[in-house]
């Protein structure tokens, strides 16, 4: 699909989520930048639904945190319990923010905390370095939104990436139909 396409739309969101935060006493989109694509946070769960699970943070008490059940990868979460994740998405006009706690993400990211020379973009720049444009690559879908895919490449160390469900010549077109896990 084209990059354009997808970047347009991010931008569209960020502009509409600063529209809306200039009428309000919030401090802005600042929030944003502790959750940063494939960084780990800290939250505690807050709900439980049969849909996937709700996370708040304690810094932030007007962004939420949700797990779908196929990112808790099996794990069993109560309520009040504290969680380590892994940000897929963030959804600025909503302050919403899509994790994952499966061992996919989780434990690459344990094992690159653990070695001592580790730097927080570590990850990404080893992820991407070998990444070329037009490359074909296998990417996972992790999570469907409503115009794009969330999608984890796995033989680039679960590197996340989006991908629009149309583009230009094809957004009056029904979207084809994604599922989690999907390759």
């Amino acid at each position: 699909m084209d990059a354009s396409f997808i970047q347009e739309y991010f931008l569209l969101e960020e502009k509409i989520a600063k529209l809306q935060l200039s009428d309000s006493k919030s401090l802005g989109l600042n929030w944003v930048e502790d959750f940063s694509i494939g960084s780990v946070v800290e939250g505690k769960v807050s709900d439980v639904k049969d849909f996937g699970v709700f996370v708040s943070f304690e810094k932030y008490n007007d962004v939420f945190g949700f797990v779908t059940h196929y990112q808790l990868g099996g794990i069993t979460v109560e309520t009040g319990s504290i969680v380590r994740a892994v940000v897929l998405d963030v959804a600025k006009i909503e302050h919403l923010v899509d994790l994952s706690l499966r061992a996919a993400f989780v434990d690459i990211l344990r094992e690159e905390t653990s070695k001592v020379d580790i730097n927080k973009e570590k990850r990404k720049k080893e992820s991407h370095k070998e990444l070329e444009v037009h490359q074909t690559v296998d990417a996972m879908v992790e999570i469907v939104k409503d115009t794009y895919l969330v999608l984890s490449i796995p033989q680039y160390n679960f590197a996340v990436g989006y991908a629009s469900l149309t583009d230009y010549s094809t957004q009056k077109f029904p979207p084809r139909q994604y599922v989690n896990g999907q390759r």
